[in-house]
């Protein structure tokens, strides 16, 4: 369970946690704002277009850093049999946008 005053406790005695918390913060920011930014210039079509390519973008980014980044591959995400089932989804995802 969470106890608040344990969280306060750790956010105001950590730094990382701090500067963490700050970089998402910021980062979350940016990202509503150029949202926005997008709607108000191009269109609310074009933010669901864009919205789509997220989970394609963190999913190729992934499989990125387990085959390039990484030697071991202690990080990212492998290819396995079911990966096509992902890549009919992101089809399905995409098709139904527009």
């Amino acid at each position: 369970y969470e106890d608040f005053f344990n969280t306060w406790h750790m956010i105001t005695h950590s730094s990382v946690i701090q500067s963490s918390f700050v970089i998402y913060f910021f980062a979350i920011f940016l990202y509503n704002f150029f949202a926005v930014l997008v709607t108000f210039l191009l269109s609310s079509v074009w933010h669901a277009i864009l919205d789509n390519f997220r989970p394609i973008t963190v999913w190729g980014t992934d499989l990125f850093i387990f085959y390039v980044v990484t030697s071991s591959g202690d990080f990212g995400e492998q290819w396995t049999k079911y990966s096509w089932i992902q890549v009919g989804g992101m089809f399905v995802l995409l098709y139904g946008t527009a």
